[in-house]
């Protein structure tokens, strides 16, 4: 038996007929065709929060923060639905929503449509670029065009700097309308952003 938190599965305390399955991102029944055959592998689920006595959903709590510190892939395809679900604490909350990114959609240039990264790295980099195209009005480099890629990694090509400088101000406005909501405790925004 090998610990592979990307392809596990998790008891959760008040469930008896599933289990979570890593792989599939959601809990499936515990006559699952998969999951009795990693059971027959010699396999034996990770039970999440029974000797603590936590409750159903602190157990999920408990379980999301696994899943960000081992299968961060895995974590941001629960993320919403457990957040619906009353599952995540604030903390927990905000981490998702910056996990799922800013959805973007360009009425001006539809290729720029996409999910982009928001966390602490990304968000560097584009205020970088940013920074950079407002100092000298041009792309680094005296490139022509920008590519920049969305959360998957695929590329997009930013073809004016003010494109650019549009998308940069779209993800910083979300990331600061979380921040705010944060704090303030109140409703999370929207992650839809649109720019020209």
């Amino acid at each position: 038996m090998h610990y592979d938190p990307v392809n596990w599965y998790w008891k959760i305390p008040g469930i008896t007929d599933h289990v979570f399955s890593s792989a599939a991102a959601d809990m499936v029944l515990s006559i699952d065709s998969t999951y009795v055959a990693w059971l027959a592998s010699g396999n034996i689920p990770s039970s999440i929060g029974v000797t603590a006595g936590l409750s159903t959903a602190e157990a999920f709590s408990e379980l999301y923060d696994v899943l960000v510190a081992q299968a961060p892939g895995v974590a941001a395809a629960v993320g919403a639905a457990w957040q619906t679900a009353g599952y995540l604490s604030r903390s927990q909350e905000f981490a998702a929503l910056v996990a799922a990114g800013v959805a973007i959609t360009s009425t001006g240039t539809p290729t720029l449509s996409g999910t982009y990264a928001i966390d602490a790295i990304s968000q560097g980099r584009i205020q970088a670029l940013a920074l950079y195209i407002q100092v000298h009005s041009a792309f680094p480099n005296a490139a022509s065009t920008l590519l920049y890629p969305d959360i998957t990694g695929t590329p997009h090509t930013f073809s004016t700097t003010a494109s650019f400088l549009n998308f940069a101000t779209a993800t910083g406005d979300f990331f600061t309308a979380l921040v705010e909501a944060d704090l303030m405790s109140s409703a999370w925004p929207s992650n839809a952003k649109t720019i020209a």
